[in-house]
């Protein structure tokens, strides 16, 4: 192998391996773009979860003091549905 054909050859390994690290920045990116997206998608279900339990903690602290009046737990569910309705 002369030496033009040896310093061919190695270019042309130093294209594949920077065309190889393109490609592996390019997935880093993307799998990055994904896990955030993931993350904020954990983030908003958690906060669901906890804006879903004080509510029933609400209602369950309500219908607890006002077990004695049925007119009231009415209200509390007329009014827990609504809330559904807004998130």
């Amino acid at each position: 192998m002369t030496e033009s054909d040896e310093l061919a050859f190695v270019r042309g390994e130093l294209d594949r391996y920077r065309m190889k690290l393109k490609e592996a920045q390019i997935e880093r990116d993307r799998l990055r773009a994904e896990l955030r997206d993931a993350l904020n998608q954990l983030e908003r279900w958690h906060t669901l979860a906890e804006y879903r339990e004080a509510m029933l903690d609400e209602q369950r602290g309500n219908t607890d003091r006002r077990s004695e009046d049925p007119s009231s737990r009415r209200t509390a569910a007329l009014s827990s549905r609504h809330r559904r309705r807004i998130t």
